[in-house]
């Protein structure tokens, strides 16, 4: 587990130091709010030019694939463990 936190938060940094920044959408969708995320996006619109928002509560098709990607993440970290664990 800790290797995968390494490697997200090396990912992050990577992301936020402009390895991806074109990529970086106009709208962010949180499974919750966080402390933090006007800071984020003010960070994110500096680095990129543009307006970003990061959003929490959604509805209808959007909803959906925030549980999609729930589950799929649940599934990933399933099978990581499963796969240190030996």
């Amino acid at each position: 587990m800790r290797q995968s936190r390494i490697s997200y938060l090396s990912f992050s940094s990577d992301y936020l130091n402009g390895h991806g920044r074109s990529d970086i959408p106009k709208e962010i969708i949180t499974s919750n709010s966080f402390e933090g995320a006007d800071a984020l996006t003010k960070a994110l619109e500096h680095l990129i030019n543009r307006s970003v928002k990061i959003k929490h509560s959604v509805r209808g098709a959007r909803a959906k694939w925030m549980e999609l990607a729930a589950e799929r993440l649940t599934l990933i970290s399933k099978q990581a463990v499963e796969h240190s664990n030996g």
